[in-house]
């Protein structure tokens, strides 16, 4: 079984699509469709970021005025922006230390 740290980070076949993500936020779903995307999004960072930005897009449609709050970086997009951005190398392990 590969490391989560090793994993590419995007969608995969087994990720619900962004209908059904927007639907478990809005809670349109039926019970059981509802726990398999809970259990879905414990194990899956991309699935868990994709509903923070769905949560951050339908606060700031409610209240345009109003600034978002930022949404919490998963620790896998902290460890690969420091390795492909030199130059953020140490601000990105800096708040990747702190987040674990």
């Amino acid at each position: 079984m590969p490391h989560p740290l090793t994993e590419p980070f995007g969608a995969q076949a087994a990720c619900p699509s962004p209908d059904k993500l927007s639907a478990y936020k809005e809670d349109a779903l039926s019970f059981i469709a509802r726990e398999h995307v809970r259990l879905h999004l414990a194990s899956c960072d991309f699935c868990g970021a994709a509903l923070q930005l769905l949560s951050t897009q339908s606060r700031s449609a409610k209240a345009p005025c109003a600034p978002p709050s930022p949404a919490r970086m998963p620790l896998r997009i902290l460890l690969l922006a420091a390795r492909l951005l030199p130059a953020a190398q140490s601000d990105a392990s800096a708040r990747a230390r702190r987040v674990a």
